[in-house]
């Protein structure tokens, strides 16, 4: 149950309570407990959830929760998204640059702590632009703290003016006029490396200072940037094929490979620290960076390959931007296993937190989500227009939050074997997540476990088998690093109606054979609860036609009746075999539960202790005698 009407939900609550008190002002033993206070949850079993006095329930145990999202920028509209990547829902927007001014974001590198670098082509040169990945997140915002968000949670954020952004910052540049800033990567020691195209070098940024450290010349107009296992940065250039290392230590150049003819496009680094992951018109290139030594495995039909990235499984992805589709290479044998759709134009591809596969769609202005396991697109992202990045742009952040499931449950002993159990009612309103209520009964604690729990719904009367224990369990889900919180329980059994099996009549062979009329009453009926019981004779029948003016039996809806002791004595060749009476009654405790049942008479042929009465099949209403059923047709 997630957040429902509060009235109506303790109206149920009351309604069960009430009941429980009422079982109670009867002295009777049905079951009945209340929780009201946290405290009273005390006696149950928590797993991954608490007992918080500050929430007033139990409630999910707190937890610091990673939660993945995307920086997509977006070089045709001069912005930079922040996207749910669980969602799918833009939930931020952010300009770079002055109105009026052609700042272009051309990738993305994210620090450990989620916050984006942006690298930005303007007029005057390389721009870095920090975007905080967390801040405020209020509907009302004081200027200093004024940032993007989705306020109206409508999936339509709209980006502040250039300097009314709290979270937007610039914190350095680099390069001379109209440079190419094409790619950003941080290495192994927290420095932050800047591609620039036009000059041929790979810069090192210090962020708190705002300036540049060193700049390292590369053979080649450098396209993209990766640190390796090793913590070598790497500079991929297309224009003369090759990939060029640079020591970040030294700060210089520290060698190169050439891959002449084969069109390299990206790169990312293996798994293995000795590999090199390259996308490349030919296909998926392999290279050892020890030997320079380099394999080529091509897609099915020779399509042409974008952006590449690894899965947690060591399988290598890539985009196909002609075909727009992305492909799945075997990490076993390289092989293409499986290809997917991607929107028009499918580029560059990264994996998220959660494992997901995300390409970005340049012509179709899509961020398209693909599950590794199952090989199939999961979600679709709007993005705003060339939404492009040569670097990885899924992020996360660890926020304060709740585990995201747990459960509660309680043994109740009803102090009854074979008890009954009847319903329960919660209060976990207002709060976020849901609760789902389920229920196992048994007469045996040690053998409850063995029983199969049963969904029972809020303050609903449910079916379960009768015993002794009832273990109630709660699981709890939450909601957008929210929690559900339990705050009261009223758990009422069920009155059972009285036991009738063992049921006999208190005069169960009538003997004088006289025609007089012999009381006969009901015993042997118990109540499971130990209530008082009411019997009310609702009919009698016997085996035998009723003779004479009188019927056989009197006293029906009264606690005993009076039988005749008389049987059909037959003929000499076709003697009686005595009169069987059946007395049906109903049996009723105190709290109005109710059965039937039925109870014999006999009258045997002979008055000797081995004359028994034969019942025969065919049945008449011993209340009534036939010369009065006449009188009443005529």
């Amino acid at each position: 149950m997630g957040v429902v009407n509060t009235t109506a939900l303790m109206a149920r609550i009351a309604a069960l309570s009430l009941c429980c008190m009422m079982c109670g002002s009867l002295n009777a033993d049905v079951f009945r407990q209340e929780l009201a206070n946290p405290g009273d949850f005390g006696s149950g079993i928590c797993d991954k959830t608490h007992i918080s006095m500050e929430m007033g329930g139990v409630a999910l145990c707190r937890s610091l929760n990673s939660v993945p999202f995307l920086w997509v920028p977006s070089a045709g509209q001069g912005v930079v998204s922040k996207i749910d990547a669980r969602s799918g829902v833009e939930i931020a927007r952010y300009a770079m640059g002055p109105r009026n001014a052609k700042w272009i974001p051309r990738s993305v590198a994210i620090d450990s702590d989620g916050n984006a670098y942006i690298a930005c082509q303007t007029e005057a040169a390389a721009k870095i632009v920090r975007i905080a990945a967390t801040g405020a997140s209020k509907s009302v915002l004081s200027a200093s703290e004024q940032t993007s968000f989705d306020v109206n949670r409508n999936g339509r954020p709209n980006a502040l003016v250039w300097g009314a952004d709290s979270r937007v910052s610039v914190v350095a540049q680099a390069g001379s006029s109209k440079t190419l800033p094409t790619a950003l990567v941080f290495d192994a020691n927290g420095m932050l490396w800047v591609s620039l195209w036009g000059e041929q070098c790979a810069v090192a940024v210090d962020i708190d200072k705002g300036t540049a450290v060193h700049s390292v010349p590369i053979a080649g107009k450098p396209d993209t940037l990766i640190v390796d296992l090793r913590g070598s940065l790497w500079a991929l250039c297309s224009d003369m094929s090759k990939l060029c290392r640079i020591n970040t230590m030294l700060g210089k150049s520290d060698g190169e490979h050439e891959l002449t003819g084969q069109n390299i496009k990206s790169m990312c680094a293996g798994r293995e620290d000795d590999t090199i992951w390259i996308g490349s018109a030919s296909g998926l290139i392999c290279l050892n960076v020890d030997t320079g030594n380099y394999t080529i495995n091509k897609v099915p039909g020779g399509a042409s390959l974008g952006g590449v990235a690894l899965d947690n499984a060591g399988n290598i992805w890539a985009s196909c931007p002609e075909a727009n589709q992305v492909v799945r290479f075997s990490c076993a044998d390289l092989s293409v296993t499986a290809s997917v759709g991607a929107g028009r134009g499918a580029s560059s591809v990264c994996m998220d937190w959660d494992g997901y596969m995300w390409t970005l769609d340049e012509k179709g202005a899509t961020a398209t989500r693909i599950d590794p396991r199952s090989a199939k697109r999961s979600s679709t992202a709007a993005t705003c227009g060339s939404p492009s990045s040569s670097t990885p742009f899924a992020a996360s952040v660890m926020k304060p939050g709740f585990i995201p499931s747990g459960s509660w449950r309680m043994l109740l002993d009803s102090k009854l074997k074979g008890a009954g159990w009847g319903a329960v009612a919660w209060d976990c309103s207002n709060s976020g997540g849901h609760v789902k209520v389920a229920v196992r009964s048994s007469d045996n604690p040690l053998t409850i476990e063995e029983q199969q729990f049963i969904p029972v719904s809020n303050g609903i009367d449910f079916e379960t088998p009768n015993g002794q224990y009832l273990e109630v369990k709660v699981n709890f889900s939450g909601g957008n690093n929210t929690t559900p919180i339990l705050r009261r329980m009223a758990v009422c059994g069920r009155n059972l109606p009285p036991d009738v099996s063992a049921a006999t009549a208190t005069n169960p062979r009538l003997l004088k054979l006289d025609g007089s009329m012999e009381e006969v009453s009901i015993t042997g009926v118990t109540d499971p609860e130990g209530h008082l019981v009411t019997i009310h004779v609702t009919g009698v029948t016997q085996d035998e036609p009723v003779v004479g003016k009188d019927p056989d039996a009197v006293g029906i809806g009264t606690r005993e009746v009076k039988l005749r002791a008389k049987c059909n004595p037959g003929t000499e060749d076709n003697p009686g075999n005595g009169r069987v009476y059946t007395i049906s009654f109903r049996a009723t405790d105190a709290l109005g539960a109710s059965s039937v049942g039925k109870v014999k008479v006999t009258v045997p042929p002979k008055l000797s202790w081995d004359s028994v009465a034969i019942e025969d099949s065919k049945k008449y209403d011993s209340t009534k005698a036939p010369e009065k059923i006449m009188a009443s047709t005529k």
